[in-house]
């Protein structure tokens, strides 16, 4: 809803390993298209079917959160998103370790700049793939709940405004938005496999 409404996409997609999940979707958004998928497994999406892959707060549900990144990677053709907890002492200090919802847990896994970093290279072998990443805190609940009060036609500004505000502190933020702009063509030599006996310790 939100990529729609504010930023103008008019084809988005919405993947859940969870089927009542994507039918609340259905009921919010008739516009958005659902499909079935596991993140980490998601051979049945051919390469670069989607111009970008966006998550947030999903990889560190997973059991293998770095190959689940690798697959949006892989069916992304512009550029792949990720918004997801933040490794740093504030995290550790604040930060939920593990999360537990009834009979189910999960541990928060939590990314930084080196971890996006080598997942991508490793994955895409390109030295010419464009890496960003930054943090903020993740306030937007405390946000939503003060511009909720206002009229609606107001919110959208009153929330800029909030966290124009909250700029300062994002340096030191929970929260890391990491951002890959893949380059176009294959990689320029082929990957190395076992059998070519190299070995790095």
């Amino acid at each position: 809803m939100f990529l729609a409404n504010n930023y103008g996409f008019q084809d988005v997609t919405v993947s859940d390993i969870s089927e009542n999940a994507l039918e609340n979707c259905k009921r919010l958004d008739p516009r958005l298209k659902t499909r079935l998928l596991d993140a980490e497994d998601m051979t049945e999406v051919e390469d670069d079917s989607y111009d970008i892959a966006l998550v947030q707060d999903g990889l560190h549900h997973l059991p293998r959160p770095v190959l689940g990144f690798t697959e949006m990677l892989r069916v992304a053709r512009i550029a792949t998103i990720v918004i997801e907890p933040h490794w740093s002492l504030v995290g550790k200090i604040i930060g939920t370790q593990w999360e537990i919802h009834d009979d189910s847990i999960n541990y928060v896994f939590r990314w930084n700049r080196s971890i996006l970093e080598q997942a991508t290279l490793s994955y895409l072998l390109r030295k010419d793939v464009i890496i960003e990443a930054c943090r903020i805190w993740d306030h937007g609940l405390y946000v939503q709940k003060a511009v909720n009060r206002l009229p609606r036609q107001h919110r959208l500004t009153a929330a800029r405004a909030i966290y124009g505000a909250l700029e300062p502190a994002n340096r030191v933020g929970n929260m890391m938005i990491g951002v890959v702009i893949k380059p176009k063509g294959p990689p320029p030599r082929p990957r190395l496999t076992a059998s070519d006996g190299e070995h790095h310790f």
